[in-house]
Parts: C-alpha cells; sequence; structure tokens
C-alpha cells in the first residue's frame, strides 16, 4: 500500500519552493490510496466519541458554524493504521530532503481539513509557525495531501508568492478575518499578490511554515478533503511559554531539539 509514484520533482520545483514558499511535487499516491484515506476520514468522524476505537488527539469543527464546518482532525495516524502508513511513504521524505537540502525531518503532526459538499466554510488567512508557539528556530514545512481534487468551486488554497520572506505577519493578516483582499503591507511593495493553488487527488502541494494563506468555502457538490502533515528539523527547539495542542506530549527542556517519542515519530 502506498507505494511511491514516479518522481516529478524537477530543479525548477526546487527554486519555485524557495522562491515563492510554495510548489505543486506532483503525485505522491494512486488514486486508489486517496480514496481508502478519504473514507478513513469519514469514519473517524463518524465514530469521534466511540471510545473503544483508537482516538486521534482531536475532532473538532475549525469554523464554529454548524452550517458552514471544516472538520479539522490532529494526529489522525494515531487513529487510523492507513494514515500511518502514509506518514512512511519513501517519496515524501525524498521530496522534503530535496526541498530543503535537509534530511532529518520527523512528524511536528498531522491535520486533516475536510470541507463537506456545498457547505464546507472558508479558512481565514493565516501562518503556521505562529501557531505553533511552544517551537522557535530551525526549518518548518508542510505536506498538503489531497484526498479530492481540490479546485476554486470545493476551497482549494490561496498563497501569497515569496510571503515566507516576511517573518511573523500572522497579527497582520488576522485583521482580515472573513475577507479575501489583503491590501497594503509595508513588507511588499504593492498588493501582494494571491495564487489559486489547485491540487489533485493524490498530488502533494508543500509550503514553508511562513507562506501566507488561506482557502475558499466549498460551493461544489463534492467533499475536499486533504491532510496537512506539519514536518521540522531537529534544529527546531522547544520554547516552554508557548502553549499548543502538542505541547503535552513534548518530553524536551526548555531551548532543547523537540522531541516526544511515539508522538512525534521520526
Amino acid at each position: 500500500m502506498f507505494m511511491a509514484t514516479k518522481d516529478l520533482l524537477s530543479d525548477h520545483q526546487v527554486y519555485l519552493f524557495k522562491k515563492n514558499g510554495f510548489v505543486n511535487a506532483g503525485p505522491l499516491i494512486s488514486e486508489a490510496d486517496a480514496n481508502e484515506l478519504a473514507n478513513e476520514i469519514l469514519s473517524i468522524v463518524d465514530h469521534r466519541e466511540d471510545r473503544t476505537r483508537p482516538q486521534p488527539i482531536r475532532v473538532a469543527n475549525l469554523s464554529r458554524d454548524e452550517q458552514t464546518p471544516i472538520w479539522q482532525i490532529v494526529n489522525i495516524w494515531q487513529g487510523s493504521e492507513a494514515f500511518n502508513q502514509l506518514l512512511k511513504n519513501s517519496q515524501l521524505k525524498y521530496y522534503i530532503s530535496k526541498l530543503t537540502g535537509k534530511s532529518d525531518f520527523k512528524i511536528w503532526h498531522d491535520q486533516v481539513q475536510y470541507k463537506p459538499s456545498h457547505v464546507g466554510g472558508r479558512l481565514s488567512w493565516h501562518q503556521d509557525l505562529p501557531k505553533w508557539p511552544v517551537m522557535k528556530g530551525g526549518t518548518q514545512l508542510t505536506a498538503w495531501v489531497a484526498l479530492d481534487d481540490a479546485g476554486p468551486q470545493n476551497g482549494c488554497m490561496v498563497m501569497v508568492p515569496g510571503s515566507h520572506l516576511r517573518g511573523n505577519q500572522n497579527e497582520w493578516l488576522h485583521q482580515h478575518d472573513g475577507g479575501w483582499q489583503l491590501g497594503h503591507n509595508e513588507s511588499f511593495k504593492s498588493e501582494p499578490t494571491q495564487v489559486l493553488c489547485p491540487v489533485q487527488k493524490g498530488h502533494v502541494h508543500f509550503h514553508d511554515s511562513l507562506t501566507w494563506h488561506s482557502s475558499g468555502p466549498n460551493l461544489s457538490g463534492q467533499p475536499r478533503r486533504a491532510i496537512a502533515m506539519h514536518f521540522m528539523d531537529s534544529e527546531t527547539l522547544f520554547n516552554s511559554r508557548g502553549d499548543h495542542i502538542m505541547k503535552e506530549y513534548i518530553a524536551s527542556a526548555d531551548g532543547q531539539p523537540i522531541q516526544g517519542n511515539p508522538f512525534l515519530p521520526i
């Protein structure tokens, strides 16, 4: 299961990742494997109250609106052997090494985002790293795998090229909750460019932990299921003053590289 597909990652794609802060790396898993994982998400959501089954760390509606839900599942690999196997995909490891020039990454946590058909809500502009205040330094990136075709009609991601080079702008981004237009930002000479990032089923899209991104509502008759796997390198240090849902699983002293097996596996 989850056999690596043909390697399509080029040197130009590596260049685009470094320049823009994101890149579509192409196929990672087969459509059949993507379908299996998509069905696993439905099963986890349906059985989230069943304590006789292994459970992820969190299953919740991110939008807090029952009419426009965005189902978030944190560490689905703990409740699903199929997702556990996905983390071991050899091509995923290769992609990360080629994009960053490093090979010492481990999973920080995974995060499923499921937008049901017709009603799936919009995710506001944000950066990932500022939402992880328990870490400092090092390199972090996200591998976002589409388990349904993700396009403009069902809420694909939108990203701002070069925004990962502007530092922590999360407070400024939060001023645009509920709105698409970003307006002028002092770190850009003009209004930031927004790029739609459609991703085919089974393909993987990478972005830097500081890249500005958002996603639209699901207005289509098809679901939008995906998993974001957040990775960190060995130079990522623990900041004990920060808070996060994963903090209780960190076994490191303040200022030391983040460790915490089995919840932070290599």
